[in-house]
């Protein structure tokens, strides 16, 4: 999460490490992603997903900030002053304008800190009123909670659609060792439900070598 002066702000996913770095291309053999100048290999392709806002949606956001930083270190920050002029980029369209947009949390209990679950709620209650399809992207899919709300929609007779996109195998060791059998599991849960046959599982590949690849639990 990036706030500036409470009217412009970023929130999403992006790891900070030189194998995590990417283009929007994802090009399977980008040379400004080379491990070595000697091994001539280059890091696996990574995608992210990054939300910007501004007007009242920033300064909750940085609302929520000054908030953790409290909790952190026992500061109190003051709000920013308003700004006199708009600080959207202007190279990046908007996708809206003039929506409800609302944050969703999640915050271990902590000292007089309640716990906060936000964000497993919002998924769970969307995957219960979901119609017609379901189709999330993430790399791990490692949550037996989720698994067994998808599990009960594929076995519904008149239910949606299930698709997911993930990677085939974790890029590193210690997440294969970790990562991987969860996500094994987690897929298993949902073959097993498939009665109707509505759920897909797809990996992505790039590189000029591999076409796109998908794969269907059977």
């Amino acid at each position: 999460m990036i706030v500036v002066d409470d009217a412009l702000a970023f929130c999403g996913g992006g790891d900070i490490g030189p194998d995590r770095w990417d283009t929007p291309q994802h090009l399977g053999d980008g040379p400004r992603r080379e491990k070595t100048r000697r091994d001539n290999k280059d890091f696996d392709s990574r995608h992210e997903v990054m939300g910007l806002v501004d007007g009242e949606a920033a300064a909750n956001l940085g609302e929520l900030f000054r908030d953790r930083w409290r909790r952190a270190t026992g500061e109190t920050l003051q709000p920013c002053p308003p700004v006199k002029s708009p600080r959207w980029p202007g190279p990046i369209p908007p996708a809206f304008h003039d929506i409800t947009a609302g944050i969703s949390r999640t915050g271990a209990a902590w000292k007089n800190y309640p716990q906060v679950r936000e964000n497993e709620a919002l998924h769970i209650a969307s995957i219960r009123a979901a119609k017609a399809c379901i189709y999330m992207e993430n790399q791990y899919f490692t949550s037996p909670l989720i698994a067994a709300e998808l599990a009960k929609r594929l076995k519904e007779a008149e239910g949606p659609e299930v698709i997911l996109v993930s990677t085939e195998h974790s890029p590193s060791y210690f997440d294969q060792l970790t990562m991987d059998k969860t996500r094994l599991v987690f897929i298993q849960t949902l073959t097993s439900a498939d009665r109707h046959g509505r759920l897909r599982v797809y990996s992505p590949v790039t590189g000029p070598w591999a076409a796109p690849s998908s794969s269907t639990p059977s």
